[in-house]
């Protein structure tokens, strides 16, 4: 078994909007929620693994939801995270096939 170590890496480019079925243009490492969205990889967008991704919802509309696509505990519903007002939650790039997982959420939860 091949082993495989991963730094965290951060996006430089600003923050982006990313509304209500909207999504990550895979350049920055912060995201502001505007509305309900998928976090996946943009297709034709190179994510490098240990990429971390924080979402913040300020957009003052209340709770949040963001969706992990692929789902990275396929079987269950582990992919929805629902971020409170004025809170964040962040993520890490693992590969095309995992996808993102939790790294850390504060007071969010698995919807």
């Amino acid at each position: 078994m091949a082993q495989k170590n991963a730094f965290a890496l951060l996006k430089d480019d600003p923050k982006q909007d990313v509304a209500a079925g909207e999504s990550w243009n895979g350049l920055t490492s912060r995201i502001k929620m505007l509305g309900a969205f998928t976090l996946s990889a943009p297709s034709g967008v190179d994510v490098d693994a240990g990429t971390v991704v924080v979402v913040a919802n300020d957009a003052g509309s209340g709770a949040l939801k963001v969706t992990l696509s692929p789902n990275p505990f396929p079987g269950s519903n582990m992919n929805e995270f629902t971020i409170p007002q004025d809170d964040y939650a962040s993520f890490v790039y693992v590969n095309d096939t995992v996808g993102f997982l939790p790294l850390g959420t504060g007071p969010a939860t698995v919807a």
